[in-house]
């Protein structure tokens, strides 16, 4: 399933209601990144095993998580790829990328992917802040149109409506 966020790309920022003050939304670099491999590779790790729609059928191992961590560097890198942390004080809690589109007749999109969340933090706002982070680095690189995957029928999809977000089918 696409989902494309209705009217555009508009958001006040990463701030939400209800996100305790410790934490912040970063945009990291390769160093960043390589920092917290370790929380990365446990987010990446809880995800799976809690059946989030991204894209791993069994959850991977840390040589497999670390190996596709360094290629999500390697897009950092080369701005391909802005990768978003949600920092509860030195710990990664939370992740989302915004990948835009390298075709030249389509330079106004760009994906979302990769939303996480760590199962011992959510329900406190940090998908939203995520999101809404990711929405303004989105609008400050002049994207108007961004999609996402996820399946039908899971929380996640049932999140992004609530947000604003629409189905296309």
């Amino acid at each position: 399933m696409a989902i494309v966020e209705s009217g555009g790309v508009e958001s006040e920022g990463p701030e939400s209601e209800g996100v305790q003050s410790s934490l912040r939304i970063v945009a990291a670099d390769a160093v960043l990144a390589e920092t917290h491999l370790g929380d990365l590779v446990d987010l990446l790790r809880d995800g799976v095993a809690g059946g989030a729609s991204i894209g791993w059928v069994r959850v991977p191992d840390r040589a497999e998580a670390e190996a596709w961590w360094a290629g999500i560097v390697g897009a950092v890198t080369t701005g391909a790829c802005t990768l978003l942390l949600a920092l509860d004080g030195v710990r990664v809690v939370g992740t989302v990328q915004v990948h835009p589109s390298p075709k030249e007749n389509q330079r106004h999109r760009g994906d979302i992917a990769k939303l996480l969340v760590h199962s011992t933090t959510r329900g406190r706002g940090i998908g939203l802040a995520l999101m809404a982070a990711a929405e303004a680095v989105a609008r400050d690189q002049g994207l108007s149109l961004l999609t996402l995957d996820t399946r039908a029928g899971d929380p996640s999809e049932h999140f992004y409506l609530f947000i604003g977000w629409s189905v296309l089918v």
